[in-house]
């Protein structure tokens, strides 16, 4: 027996990339052949994909465990990073040959990225399609003519080609809004925004940050299992924490799962919209009740359960309340002030403090 069969999986991926591969190279053929076959863009052979892929994969495999860090998991990276070579190698084939389907391939993600700006009020929801429209003769244009530099290095196309849809959409959105009246109402939303981001802030700013996320654990208590699991979840993931085994080991889910929601929620999101993250995340919260739930009816229901649980934090702290699930009449009152949606942004920046300082210190 050779000494790098001796070694363990992280051994060989961190030493010896290569032979990491080699061991694995049924899931590597596996993956690819799955690929082959859903995708509706490839136009090279299983034979040709896998040999590109392998090719890339002890090199990528190492970056992505670099980002992930010390919790990963190495089967899970190197299925990962085999899936994302897939469509990059696939991706560096049509653009060589027929790089106007990207911008089909890739119309998903376009779309996803412009209502990210609509949810954040950066563009009205008839306007969508306008943009849409643009960016996607922008992008054809460019083809065309041959202005895409892209040069292969650590980034993979994918994020590259991310980058030019956001500016892209960027470009449009500035076109859009030259007018004088666009910049009259931008200000006055700005004026009255702040006033409101004053109201919040003389509530919360009193307040030791160390008591609200007790707090907040012993609210959490109230919950029942599921809802309380279902919470926490949305609530670390909507904040942008990055999911670690502990995060997910006590899950209703089977161990598949729980690592395909490190996949998505262990490493660096930052870049999804809030609408991707909620549709992928809906798909682990149905199975974690057994029931079918919509991305939108998620989204509502955290809304409505992050909001009771500010109006708790602050009431309680501020006029000793009482540690139950029925609010009182001025409580009822606050959490009126705070479903507005201009005092709600302020209300969700609070809590993401609460959160983010409960988890990192946990």
């Amino acid at each position: 027996m050779n000494h790098q069969s001796q070694l363990s999986d992280l051994q060989l991926l961190q030493e010896y990339p290569h032979h990491l591969v080699v061991k694995y190279q049924g899931l590597v053929k596996k993956i690819v052949g799955i690929h082959v076959k859903k995708s509706a863009f490839g136009q090279l052979s299983p034979s040709e994909l896998l040999q590109e892929v392998i090719t890339r994969l002890p090199q990528h495999a190492q970056h992505l465990y670099q980002k992930q860090g010390r919790n990963a998991i190495v089967k899970t990276i190197l299925y990962e990073s085999c899936r994302m070579l897939c469509h990059h190698v696939e991706d560096l084939d049509l653009l060589q040959k027929q790089a106007s389907k990207l911008v089909v391939k890739y119309r998903p993600l376009i779309y996803t990225r412009i209502h990210s700006f609509v949810n954040t009020d950066k563009l009205r929801e008839d306007q969508a399609e306008d943009i849409a429209q643009y960016v996607f003769e922008r992008l054809l244009k460019k083809f065309d003519k041959g202005g895409f530099q892209y040069t292969e290095g650590r980034a993979l196309f994918r994020t590259y080609f991310y980058q030019i849809i956001n500016y892209t959409i960027i470009d449009g959105l500035r076109r859009l809004h030259t007018s004088k009246a666009d910049i009259g109402q931008n200000a006055e939303l700005k004026e009255s925004h702040s006033v409101d981001a004053n109201i919040f802030g003389k509530l919360s700013s009193k307040l030791d940050l160390e008591r609200q996320s007790e707090l907040y654990g012993r609210l959490l208590q109230l919950y029942k299992s599921i809802d309380r699991q279902k919470f926490e979840l949305s609530a670390k993931v909507n904040c942008a924490l990055l999911l670690k085994n502990e995060d997910v080991k006590l899950l209703q889910l089977e161990e598949s799962m729980k690592i395909e929601l490190l996949v998505y929620f262990g490493k660096n999101y930052s870049k999804m919209s809030k609408e991707e993250i909620w549709k992928i995340l809906v798909v682990f919260v149905s199975l974690l009740e057994n029931k079918n739930v919509s991305p939108q009816g998620l989204q509502k229901w955290f809304i409505r359960r992050r909001s009771w649980m500010v109006v708790k934090i602050l009431y309680i702290l501020n006029f000793d309340g009482k540690l139950q699930k029925k609010l009182t009449e001025m409580e009822k009152k606050l959490l009126a002030k705070i479903s507005d949606r201009r005092v709600g942004k302020f209300a969700e920046e609070y809590f993401g403090e609460i959160v983010y300082h409960r988890y990192r210190i946990l």
